[in-house]
């Protein structure tokens, strides 16, 4: 369900944290892998995330995964309460994997599990179009072969599954999660220290060719680079667009 319907989790970590700090004393470190550091990251951007939506040059409104106003922390809650973060392998801003495993209906970390049941389970989980590669980020990439030939971009995936997957009852799921990746990955706090650890030198997916139809197994290219599963561009985004002037923001590339 994460991140985007998990208004339940937010609230209790709010109070984890604060019932922490105020029997210890002490400011809370939080260490986060993968989807946890999806989840800390909407949690602790959600006040900048609801702002930036406001400028945005369209109708819809994107909304942070913190739903209910009254968890949602502010720069001075942070200061307060936080002592540092730590992201090993951040999944915020997606993953190209997870294109074909919606559109072939399968679990890629256990592709040789097929049957019915997660058929009809995998389109329906919201987490799984939360990871979609991030629009912003991979804006205009080519990721995709049909079987005309034709390439498509990132943009253009959610209308392939539309057009070749999805149930119609799972649309509205797949358009309320695929807000998480509209945007960019909104930084957690200038004022918030950042450990990021990641690796790149790990053949990564970087395109799709479904020469042989659109229901049948593509040639996967393992051109990119990355953890296996999630892109170097994206697990170097806070490197490289996040604040550094104010607090320490220290990325370690595994590199093996």
């Amino acid at each position: 369900l994460a991140p985007v319907f998990s208004n339940e989790f937010y609230p209790k970590l709010k109070r984890l944290i604060e019932d922490v700090h105020d029997k210890t004393g002490k400011k809370v470190t939080l260490l986060a892998f993968s989807m946890g550091a999806f989840m800390i990251q909407q949690f602790l951007a959600a006040e900048k995330i609801n702002e930036a939506t406001k400028l945005m040059n369209t109708s819809r409104r994107i909304l942070s995964s913190v739903r209910d106003p009254k968890y949602i922390v502010d720069d001075s809650w942070k200061k307060k309460f936080i002592e540092k973060v730590v992201f090993l392998d951040p999944s915020f801003s997606g993953s190209h994997k997870t294109f074909g495993a919606v559109l072939l209906k399968f679990c890629p970390f256990i592709p040789f599990v097929h049957n019915e049941h997660i058929e009809g389970m995998y389109t329906a989980i919201p987490g799984i179009y939360s990871h979609f590669a991030n629009f912003e980020i991979f804006k205009g990439k080519e990721v995709v072969r049909g079987p005309d030939g034709i390439n498509y971009t990132v943009e253009q995936l959610p209308e392939l599954i539309v057009n070749y997957s999805i149930k119609k009852e799972f649309y509205p799921i797949m358009d309320y999660s695929l807000d998480a990746q509209r945007l960019a990955p909104i930084d957690i706090g200038e004022s918030v220290p950042l450990t990021i650890i990641y690796n790149s030198n790990i053949p990564t997916l970087n395109f799709l060719d479904f020469n042989k139809g659109w229901d049948k197994f593509p040639q996967m290219y393992l051109d990119g680079k990355g953890d296996g599963t999630l892109p170097i561009e994206g697990l170097r985004y806070p490197c490289e667009h996040w604040g550094s002037k104010n607090r320490a923001l220290i990325c370690i590339d595994l590199n093996n």
